[in-house]
């Protein structure tokens, strides 16, 4: 129940924080064109499934573990943030890679 506990804390916390910073990427992002919101939007997502997995965490401490809808939704919300983060991850090494070979040849 300690992880748990964390997950429920943190989860809110950083959930929060990331969506008031995706909010700003938003905002400076609209003023150069639209698609350089993107980030921000995509930051906002992620806060989100964060922060609702801190909410599951704590509705699962108020259930004393007994409400497994909560477990599911927590799984649910934490799996979404890892496939976006994980594409997210792939798509910078293919970028990096790209322009690190372009570097190379086209000097």
């Amino acid at each position: 129940m300690k992880d748990i506990k964390r997950v429920g804390l943190w989860g809110r916390l950083v959930g929060s924080v990331l969506v008031v910073y995706g909010g700003i990427l938003v905002i400076q992002g609209i003023f150069i064109y639209v698609a350089a919101a993107v980030p921000g939007v995509i930051t906002i997502m992620m806060g989100r499934y964060i922060h609702e997995s801190g909410k599951e965490a704590q509705e699962i401490l108020r259930s004393n573990g007994k409400n497994i809808g909560a477990v599911d939704y927590l799984l649910k919300n934490l799996s979404l943030f890892l496939l976006l983060t994980g594409i997210l991850m792939l798509l910078a090494i293919i970028l990096y890679s790209s322009y690190f070979i372009m570097a190379l040849f086209y000097q």
